[in-house]
């Protein structure tokens, strides 16, 4: 007998707006609304509402909560002031990837994690397994509602409803505050390749505030579907496709993310070597020539009538900004570069595509 799904304090909201639900690694979430490319557009344009409440937080408070994060994560985290963000990836000691997250840092000793809904547990215990000294770690996931709030006009709106000196908030940090009586952590990070904002509260306040933003014209429900399309336009790395336990943050372009020469963390030796020795794949984009949507997984090959493939599809969807089909793909270094045509296995036939720069979309 299978788990039951798990759903967030929004589902019934959801229900409401006639949203089609999905099971979504053990969790019943919104795929989409009204439809995955106005929904797309909604967000390239105007201001789109998510809920992405299946996220996990993790709180860790100690004199050695920075230390503790210094040694798992491969991002300095030392470098962040009171009210900062920042990405980064997580390291087993293989340098391969448990986790791509973000740290808060309120203080000196206290910081909050926030990790992918599918990994939660696994997160937790890896790093509660890793702490440093007195570090203490709390799950705070099911007291914690996220609501995201992406676009252009994401500014003007969370303004209007919340409050003008929100403007003020800078990309990577974060303000906590109060509206009427209800305590808020409000960041601006965003993972649509567009402006935008990320709302933590109480998971008994979501609600309210959800339908408050879905009031102003310019906002509209935007699902899974969407928010998929709209990072893969921005190169933005999905865990569990550009990611996971068997790539590594180089691998997948995100060497920028790794301080390799500051202080230890787990898996930095093996990944300052992979760095000296140049990666064997790398990640790179593609733009179908031929008809056909590449898939996570296809084959790609160098020549039509190669017997041995290069690399596979990472994701893979139709643009709806750029009208084209197109792919992300890990491929051996040196076997495809920028402008090379090459071949994807589309449904048992290879198909035509090329090797472009990415992001696909980035906002001008």
């Amino acid at each position: 007998m299978g788990t039951q799904p798990q759903s967030t304090v929004l589902f019934s909201t959801h229900q409401k707006l006639g949203a089609r639900i999905v099971d979504f690694h053990g969790w019943q979430m919104p795929i989409q609304y009204s439809g995955i490319l106005a929904e797309h557009q909604q967000v390239r344009e105007r201001c789109g509402l998510f809920d992405v409440s299946h996220m996990g937080e993790f709180l860790l408070q100690g004199p050695d909560a920075c230390a503790s994060l210094q040694h798992l994560m491969t991002n300095n985290v030392a470098r962040l002031e009171d009210g900062q963000c920042l990405y980064t990836p997580m390291c087993y000691e293989n340098g391969t990837v448990v986790d791509d997250l973000l740290v808060y840092r309120y203080e000196s000793d206290r910081f909050m994690v926030v990790v992918n809904a599918s990994n939660i547990e696994k997160d937790f215990e890896w790093m509660s397994s890793n702490l440093k000294g007195e570090t203490k770690i709390t799950n705070l996931s099911k007291e914690i509602s996220l609501i995201a709030l992406q676009g252009p006009l994401s500014a003007e709106v969370i303004c209007r409803v919340l409050d003008p000196t929100l403007l003020d908030i800078a990309p990577f940090r974060f303000v906590e505050f109060h509206a009427t009586g209800v305590p808020l952590l409000i960041s601006r990070t965003g993972y649509t390749g567009e402006d935008g904002f990320e709302i933590y509260l109480r998971s008994d306040s979501s609600a309210q505030l959800f339908e408050r933003f879905l009031e102003e014209e310019e906002v509209g429900p935007v699902g899974l579907g969407a928010r998929d399309t709209l990072r893969f336009e921005a190169k933005l790395p999905l865990y569990g496709n550009e990611l996971s336990g068997q790539i590594t943050p180089l691998d997948a372009g995100l060497k920028k993310f790794c301080d390799l020469e500051g202080e230890p963390f787990i898996g930095q030796e093996i990944l300052r070597k992979q760095s000296e020795n140049k990666p064997e794949w790398k990640l790179c984009g593609l733009e179908m020539i031929e008809k056909g949507i590449p898939r996570t997984g296809f084959s790609i090959y160098k020549e039509e009538n190669s017997e041995f493939p290069i690399g596979c599809v990472t994701s893979g969807s139709f643009c709806p900004t750029l009208d084209k089909n197109c792919a992300l793909a890990l491929v051996q270094r040196t076997a495809a570069r920028v402008g090379d045509e090459i071949y994807i296995e589309i449904r048992s036939s290879r198909r035509l595509a090329r090797v472009v720069k990415t992001p696909f979309y980035r906002r001008s």
